[in-house]
């Protein structure tokens, strides 16, 4: 009852935020195409002529600077970098994009990060160009090997990570906090970072990132709201349009894609947040999603990557997802486990676009048969919450970890004497085909808990249940 409780509990139905599809109607695509001819070709030139003017002057005002921006640049640098700031808010008014801006941009002293939330585009870095100085970011290694990109973002000074690298993570966070420790002093620009980690489609606000929490500094929540007059050409994530093709739908908008940027009181920790890091983002991310009136979720970077696994293994990649965060903090689930489950899972489908699978199904992974009273029990109580009578892979994690908790000594000494029992007890159908399979996979009857016993009952936790429920009825 209390396993069931846990999973029951710890499920949700938050809409994946990875997904967009963006829809048109036939009118709106005649104004796509009438834009392509007339204006939207001037709005392109003018905003790529600047841009690769922007380009070379970075390119000039890097030279001799820090390549792993470990040192501060000079203020003469630093005011010059300024200069990119304001060419970067022409370039976006060429795009036809208009900014409005709310609320006051705290100091460094007041505040060493800003924090950008909802995380929806590649046309955040708006937020880089809207007022005072040019502040720094972190952002992910490999964007400082885009063309023309890369030494625009070598210009903001970052900080930068390999979000699969543990190493690296572990010294972008030690920059991270020397940095912002010291931007009271004004060596170094405050620091924009988006602690989602990722871009969503804003149904909800992901789980935050705690680095940039780790220091205990006063942050500045920055509310980014995007209206789209026609239809969504911002957002873009991992199940949308090309980013390409956004662009070009963005620029032949009229009237034009609005942006508004505000900036919210500056949040000072207390001493519980300071101590835990995970709280003070948690109460961040409340504060924000209180102010955009949207709800948060469990979702994380690595349910990204889990819709990019399910994708080379021919699976729909939109229902891919677990809610990672929950999932590890109730189980200890790791990604590449989860990963290991969505193989299995998607091994059970029967057609390419299939996402759910029925007690007749599991069955077959177990290798008995679908009729089994305590099969039928052992789904609806632990896999079947939600009374669908078929389970989505989000259900399989949950109900597969729930019951991998029933895993231990205990349960595998009930195990071992009830097989040793099966000679003299009176007939028990169920009992016997359960015992049957665990003999026929492991090649013996075994008599006590050994190594292949260990791994089979890891590797497949019903049978655990499934005799606690033999052996209650008996």
């Amino acid at each position: 009852m209390t396993t069931t409780t846990m999973t029951t509990a710890t499920m949700t139905t938050a809409q994946n935020p990875f997904v967009n599809r963006m829809k048109m109607s036939s009118l709106q695509w005649a104004q796509v195409a009438l834009m392509s001819v007339t204006i939207a070709p001037v709005r392109f030139i003018l905003a790529f002529g600047l841009l690769i003017i922007t380009w070379v002057i970075a390119s000039i005002f890097t030279i001799g600077a820090s390549s792993d921006f470990t040192v501060p640049v000079s203020k003469f640098r630093q005011s010059l970098y300024n200069l990119l700031r304001k060419m970067g808010r022409v370039i976006i008014f060429f795009l036809g994009i208009s900014i409005e801006v709310r609320g006051r941009r705290a100091s460094s002293r007041e505040a060493p990060i800003l924090l950008g939330c909802p995380h929806s585009s590649y046309m955040d870095i708006i937020v880089w160009f809207v007022t005072g100085g040019l502040p720094a970011a972190m952002t992910k290694e490999e964007n400082l090997r885009l063309p023309i990109f890369g030494t625009l973002f070598k210009a903001v000074q970052p900080v930068c990570v390999n979000r699969t690298d543990v190493k690296s993570r572990a010294i972008a966070l030690n920059r991270l906090k020397a940095r912002v420790c010291g931007s009271g002093s004004g060596e170094w620009p405050q620091i924009v970072i988006f602690p989602e980690g990722t871009c969503t489609n804003k149904t909800s606000l992901i789980t935050f990132n705690r680095g940039a929490f780790v220091a205990g500094v006063p942050v500045q929540p920055l509310a980014v709201r995007w209206q789209c007059p026609h239809v969504d050409c911002i957002t873009w994530t991992e199940v949308s349009e090309p980013s390409w093709k956004l662009i070009w739908i963005m620029i032949c908008q009229l009237p034009s894609t609005r942006v508004i940027i505000e900036y919210l009181p500056v949040y000072h920790p207390n001493e519980a947040e300071v101590a835990e890091p995970n709280l003070y983002a948690a109460n961040v991310r409340n504060v924000l999603a209180e102010h955009l009136r949207v709800p948060c979720s469990q979702f994380t970077y690595e349910d990204r990557s889990l819709m990019r696994h399910a994708r080379k293994i021919g699976f729909p990649e939109e229902h891919a997802v677990v809610e990672f965060h929950s999932a590890h903090k109730h189980f200890g689930v790791s990604l590449p486990r989860i990963k290991s489950h969505l193989d299995t899972f998607s091994a059970m489908m029967t057609s390419p676009h299939q996402y759910d699978v029925s007690v007749q199904q599991l069955a077959q992974l177990l290798q008995l048969p679908a009729d089994l009273a305590s099969l039928r029990e052992l789904f609806s109580t632990h896999y079947d919450v939600s009374n669908r009578g078929r389970i989505d892979f989000r259900e399989y994690v949950r109900g597969f970890s729930s019951l991998a908790t029933l895993v231990d000594d205990i349960a595998c000494e009930r195990i071992i004497r009830a097989i040793s029992d099966s000679g003299s007890r009176e007939d028990h159908r169920e009992m016997d085909v359960i015992l049957n399979r665990v003999e026929e996979n492991l090649g013996f009857r075994p008599d006590q808990i050994d190594s292949n016993f260990l791994e089979f009952i890891q590797k497949r936790p019903e049978f655990v249940k499934l005799f606690q429920l033999c052996m209650e009825e008996r």
